[in-house]
């Protein structure tokens, strides 16, 4: 896994080694960057479909969810920081079709 968003280096270096790419939310800048990593798996020779997309987001971006798997993300990595309120992991559960 390799995250960041550097359009002109580390999605390069993701479209050449990465197994999964972690960007960031909001949803129109995570799909702008999506499409600049296809690119780069284009220029390598890769497909991109081999690179998995994932994304950060904090728990007041839940309500991006809905728009940043639109935008093409396929795994969600929750931020949680002491104190550790589950709350949102509960909505994020509840959003896939667990119960938590």
């Amino acid at each position: 896994m390799i995250g960041g968003g550097g359009e002109k280096v580390t999605l390069r270096i993701v479209a050449e080694h990465a197994d999964i790419w972690n960007g960031f939310a909001p949803p129109e800048d995570y799909a702008r960057k999506s499409r600049v990593l296809s690119e780069w798996c284009a220029k390598v020779g890769r497909d991109p479909s081999e690179v998995e997309r994932s994304v950060l987001i904090e728990p007041e971006e839940l309500d991006e969810l809905d728009a940043l798997v639109e935008a093409g993300a396929e795994h969600v990595i929750l931020e949680l920081g002491a104190p550790f309120d589950l709350a949102p992991v509960r909505r994020l559960l509840h959003a896939a079709g667990e119960s938590a």
